[in-house]
């Protein structure tokens, strides 16, 4: 049976042969969705239609070359497997492909079988690249997201969740509005990729009393009108979709990360999950750290300020 990847991979055949082209597609059909061109010219234009996982080339062709091809795929699409067919292979023209980038080498005739390896092996090692940058990012991420459980203060946790949530899904563009724990009914605002006039007209607007209701976002989202858009067309700013990730601690501390120009991407989200649940965990801690120094400054007995926050309140006053 073929498998669900075996079924999803694209080859793309390219021979001034009809007749290596014709066999490639029939043994490879079943495996593969295959699409044929007998100049690289043509596969340069296919190229740029749509990706493909494996580029099985003829060697020599009229114009461009194997090599020639090989080598804009190199360049203009990269993490795209390739294999030469050649009938006239030497051990310098092998190792020259190999070297160029190439990821194996068939003489003519190609036997059925060997086409068939080739493309698993080809899809295996796309496979294992693939998941090893996705582990890699999943690494960057956890190492990005643990510098959060270190900060203690609520808006630098926000500055700092918009700033990796940005980065994670590709995005540099968004702002922060969460409320500050010691001014009641303030609202702070960071913002990062905004230019320095939006994002002052968006400050603007929250001073003046512009209010986002954070219950009315309970979970990762992406919102396409409501107050969001209508904050966004007050300062001046483009109504596009907005991804929003609700941040919360366990008294007062909530907010919203939104990110702007965000491409629907559903693979964003896991990651954006763990950014969220990393800034939650440092409200918390900064609500924790909050309670612990306010009660250094207040009597036990009568719960009034003591003398540590008299010396504390003189230092600042003078």
């Amino acid at each position: 049976m073929t498998s669900a990847v075996e079924a999803r991979a694209r080859v793309l055949v390219v021979d001034d042969s009809r007749f290596h082209r014709e066999l490639a597609r029939d043994v490879l059909a079943a495996r593969a969705e295959v699409v044929c061109c007998d100049s690289a010219a043509q596969a340069i234009e296919a190229l740029e239609r749509g990706g493909f996982d494996l580029v099985l080339s003829d060697l020599t062709m009229p114009a461009l070359s194997g090599l020639d091809l090989l080598e804009r795929v190199q360049r203009r699409f990269p993490g795209t497997e390739f294999v030469i067919v050649t009938a006239n292979a030497t051990v310098e023209s092998a190792v020259h492909a190999l070297r160029m980038g190439a990821t194996d080498y068939l003489q003519k005739p190609v036997r059925a079988a060997d086409l068939i390896l080739c493309l698993e092996r080809a899809l295996a090692r796309k496979r294992l690249v693939d998941e090893n940058h996705r582990l890699r990012g999943e690494l960057a991420l956890y190492a990005a997201a643990r510098t959060l459980a270190s900060t203690l203060e609520p808006d630098e946790v926000f500055a700092l969740a918009l700033e990796i949530a940005g980065r994670f899904v590709g995005n540099k563009r968004g702002f922060a509005l969460f409320q500050r724990p010691d001014l009641t009914d303030s609202i702070g605002v960071q913002t990062d990729g905004l230019t320095e006039a939006e994002g002052e007209r968006l400050r603007a607007l929250i001073a003046a009393g512009k209010r986002i209701d954070w219950a009315a976002y309970p979970a990762l989202a992406r919102v396409d009108r409501g107050p969001l858009h209508e904050l966004l067309l007050a300062a001046g700013l483009p109504p596009t979709p907005v991804l929003v990730v609700p941040l919360r601690g366990e008294e007062r501390d909530a907010g919203l990360v939104c990110l702007l120009d965000v491409p629907p991407a559903a693979e964003a989200l896991p990651q954006l999950a763990i950014v969220a649940a990393h800034a939650g965990v440092a409200l918390r801690n900064a609500e924790r750290y909050r309670r612990a120094r306010d009660r250094a400054f207040v009597d036990d007995a009568t719960d009034v300020y003591n003398a540590r926050y008299l010396l504390e309140a003189l230092d600042r006053e003078v």
